[in-house]
Parts: C-alpha cells; sequence; structure tokens
C-alpha cells in the first residue's frame, strides 16, 4: 500500500511493508523532524513589496505553512495580505513589519482578518476557512497603576465639587418655590391686561380693514377707466398698421418690377459669354492639336537614338506590373513579382514595404535561402528553406522592467511537470516539449494565433530558474540534516 498524508500538517503515513530498507529515515525526515517543525517552527516570512502572499504547503517536506510560528518581516509598501492553506492549524503570529500599511490573512477559500499592528503578536486558530484570534493587548491603551490612582483621586475631587453645586442648587430651588405664588399672582395680572390690550388691538384692525376696502373699491372703479383708455388706443394703432401694410405692399410690387428687369440683362449678358466661350475653346483646341504634333515629331525624332522598351518581351518577359520602379512609387495589388535567379535586390536607401488596406504586410517569397547583408557584403541573417533562421549577433527580447506590471515569482515546481522530448518532424531529429502538454502547465508559453500552436522556448528559463533554486534548498538542508 502507498504512503499517504495527514491532512493538516501533512506528514507522511507510510503503507504496511513499505520502504523496508529506508523506513526508519523516511520516518525521521518526513514525519518527526515535521512534527518538531510544526509544533516548534519559527518562520520568517518577507512582505517586502505590497503583493499577496500564498504560504507554501509541500507534502511530507518542510515548508512555511507548517511552522507554529511566524514573523512577518519587511518593508510594506501597500496593506499586504498573507493566505494560509485551508487546513486545520494553529499559528503563533508576530507581526515585525515597518511602513504603516495593514497586513491581514486568510485561507485559501475564507476571509481575510486583521493581523496585530507592528511590535506585537497574536495567536491564530482556524479550521480552514474562518479564522479566530487572540491578540496581544496593546499596552500603550491600558493605564498603570499610578495612573488609575490619579484618576480615581480627580474624579473624586470631581464628584465632591459636584455634590457641593448640587446642594447650592438645592437651596436655589427651595428659594425660587417659596416665590411661586408670589409670581402666579404677578402673572396673572399681566394676562389679564395683555387679554385687555388684545381687544383694543382688535377694534383697531377691523376699522383698518374698513378703510382699506373702500380705497380697493376707488382703485377698481380707476382700473375700469383705464381698460377702456387702452381699447381706443390699440383700435387706433390697429387702423395705423393696416395703412402701413398698403404702403409696403406698393413697395414690393415696384422692387419686384425692378428685379425682373435686371434678370432679362442678365439673361442677355450669359448669352453674350456664351459666344466668347465657344470663341475661345475654338481656338485654344486649334493650339492644342498643333503643339501635340510637334510633340509627337520630337518623340519620333528621340526615339531613333534612343532604344526603349516597346514589349514585355525586351524586359525579360516582365509586365509593367512587375517593375521595380526608382523614379516613383510603385503599386502591387495581385498576384506575384517573380525575378530570374541569382538577381539581387540593391537599395540605396531604407525599404519601406506596406499594405495600404490595413496594417498588416504579408510577404511571400519562394527562394531557396535569403540572406541580409551589411555595406562589407558580410551574411547578418539568413532564412533557409527547410525554416531555419541564422543570425551572426544575439537574438534578443524586450525584458525592461518598465514595459512590465504585476511581476510575480514563478512556481519552480510546474517545471517538474514538464517532458521534455525527442522527435522527426519534416523528416529531421529533433527535441523540445509538446506544445498542448506545455499549455496544459503554462499557458503563457504557447502561442495559439495560427494553424499550429508555438512555444516561446526562451521564456521557460524562468521556471527552470526557479526549479533549480527548489532543488538547491533541499540539497543544502540535505546537507545540513548530516
Amino acid at each position: 500500500m502507498a504512503s499517504e498524508y495527514t491532512t493538516r500538517i501533512r506528514l507522511e503515513k507510510q503503507g504496511d511493508g513499505e520502504n523496508a530498507n529506508t523506513w526508519g529515515l523516511r520516518l525521521n525526515t518526513n514525519v518527526i523532524d515535521l512534527v518538531d517543525e510544526a509544533i516548534a517552527g519559527y518562520e520568517d516570512i518577507s512582505l517586502a513589496g505590497g503583493t499577496e502572499v500564498s504560504l507554501t504547503a509541500q507534502q511530507a517536506t518542510t515548508d512555511q505553512s507548517r511552522n507554529f510560528g511566524l514573523r512577518f518581516t519587511g518593508t510594506l509598501t501597500a496593506d499586504t495580505t498573507v493566505v494560509i492553506p485551508a487546513q486545520e492549524k494553529i499559528y503563533f503570529i508576530n507581526n515585525n513589519t515597518n511602513g504603516g500599511y495593514n497586513v491581514f490573512i486568510k485561507t485559501e477559500i475564507g476571509s481575510a482578518v486583521t493581523v496585530v499592528g507592528s511590535g506585537r503578536s497574536m495567536m491564530l486558530a482556524t479550521n480552514g476557512t474562518s479564522i479566530t484570534t487572540f491578540k496581544e493587548l496593546d499596552e500603550t491603551v491600558l493605564a498603570t497603576k499610578d495612573e488609575l490612582s490619579a484618576t480615581s483621586a480627580t474624579l473624586e475631587a470631581r464628584v465632591n465639587t459636584a455634590s457641593a453645586a448640587a446642594s447650592v442648587a438645592l437651596a436655589r430651588a427651595v428659594a425660587v418655590s417659596a416665590l411661586i405664588p408670589s409670581l402666579s399672582a404677578t402673572l396673572e395680572t399681566r394676562i389679564n391686561g395683555v387679554s385687555s390690550t388684545l381687544a383694543s388691538t382688535s377694534a383697531t384692525l377691523n376699522s383698518r380693514i374698513d378703510t382699506a376696502s373702500v380705497a380697493a373699491s376707488v382703485a377698481l372703479a380707476r382700473a375700469i377707466t383705464v381698460s377702456g383708455t387702452l381699447e381706443t388706443r390699440i383700435a387706433t394703432v390697429s387702423s395705423t398698421f393696416a395703412n402701413t401694410s398698403a404702403t409696403l405692399d406698393a413697395r414690393i410690387n415696384t422692387a419686384s418690377a425692378a428685379a425682373s428687369v435686371a434678370l432679362a440683362r442678365a439673361v442677355a449678358v450669359s448669352s453674350t459669354l456664351a459666344t466668347s466661350i465657344a470663341t475661345v475653346s475654338a481656338s485654344l483646341k486649334s493650339q492644342i492639336t498643333a503643339l501635340s504634333a510637334t510633340m509627337a515629331a520630337s518623340i519620333a525624332d528621340v526615339r531613333t537614338s534612343v532604344k526603349f522598351a516597346t514589349s514585355a518581351n525586351q524586359l525579360g518577359g516582365f509586365t509593367s506590373s512587375q517593375f521595380l520602379r526608382s523614379d516613383t512609387t510603385d503599386s502591387k495589388t495581385s498576384g506575384a513579382l517573380t525575378f530570374s535567379p541569382n538577381v539581387s535586390l540593391v537599395f540605396s536607401d531604407d525599404m519601406i514595404m506596406y499594405s495600404s488596406g490595413g496594417t498588416t504586410f504579408n510577404m511571400n517569397m519562394v527562394l531557396s535561402s535569403i540572406a541580409i547583408k551589411n555595406n562589407s557584403g558580410s551574411n547578418k541573417y539568413t532564412f533557409s528553406n527547410d525554416g531555419n533562421f541564422t543570425a551572426s549577433g544575439e537574438v534578443t527580447a524586450y525584458s525592461d522592467q518598465r514595459l512590465k506590471d504585476k511581476i510575480k515569482t514563478l512556481d519552480g515546481n510546474k517545471a517538474f511537470d514538464m517532458r521534455g522530448v525527442s522527435f522527426v518532424k519534416d523528416g529531421k531529429e529533433g527535441s523540445g516539449v509538446i506544445a498542448q502538454e506545455l499549455e496544459q502547465i503554462a499557458p503563457e508559453l504557447v502561442n495559439n494565433s495560427g494553424e499550429y500552436k508555438s512555444v516561446a522556448y526562451g521564456n521557460v528559463v524562468g521556471y527552470l530558474i526557479e526549479a533549480v533554486k527548489l532543488l538547491k534548498k533541499e540539497i543544502d538542508e540535505l546537507k545540513g540534516n548530516k
């Protein structure tokens, strides 16, 4: 029966009859040492950088999350979350970070809780989902015995002062109580006086309202008179407007007659212009004909001394759409541009090829090979017909940090799942990886933009670097246990 592992701290449980010659060593390494780590281990966890940190959790191998004690260190640049495995566990945590930001902790499937502030410690227990904490008291918020004694004395003095003030207030209340009968009689007298005043004021208001009503009636009569006057004036204005309208109609008719006369004159001028244009056109046609005859004679004279291509066969069977010209911009919209064997293309300046219908230029060449040379004639880049590319210098790609964001360290364990293979492709032996297999492990290394999948082999180095670090760590630990 194969080995199994405990669910909480991932200790190896060897099967019956397994590991006959190494049973004791595996017990020491994969159980006893790890129990020691789980009970008394104390691990420093760097949180510098401000990104989320997941504690490592390995089966039967030393890791971060198995340790009982965790001390968070580093300068924080943002609030940072620490993720622990979704397994039952108890931790002692000391926050030794600086930078003034918060630290949170959560399981892989649970909600985050806040870790104590810098310089303090706490206990944490989780059932794999939720987290329960017992935090160290903040001594800066607790009072000392002397401070409590001073506060008690201050409170006692304030209570005595308040008691004396209450006694004085009580004596004043008694005195006020004795004055209430006298104040009640005085108030009654004043209320009677106010009632008499209100009655007098009401009579005065009634008189003033009557006076205002009479004044309003007079104003209404005046408004009726003004309305009659306005109606008379409106009638007068309407009559004046009618007279003005008749005058405008007469002026419009006069202007219309003048426009008709101007239109007739314009027609006459247009006819005269047409005759003049026809005369000029005939003269220009005659001059152009004479000039054409003169140019034809001149061209014939030139052809007697200079030989021009009069047919496509004089340029190796190429049509004009297949020429590369230096005196103007060539345009090739379809078909293939074909050259005879051993033909060289030499450009004195930069060669620019583009497609006016879009942003992509597709160049298909049927050649045994392509060589790009420098000014001295040495090959710098070679493309062979079997698909190989050779450069005389280094082939590099942009990797500047300023061009990247969301930078995270790769999981070197993924390299252990990758498979290196040998194969035969296009009749030639080769070695590498299978794109479909690699895509299941590290999909960012596989390009799916074409008909066939391709692999960014150079980027595999990042996983190999992290895998080497893991192996080195295990080697160092094995050396330290000897």
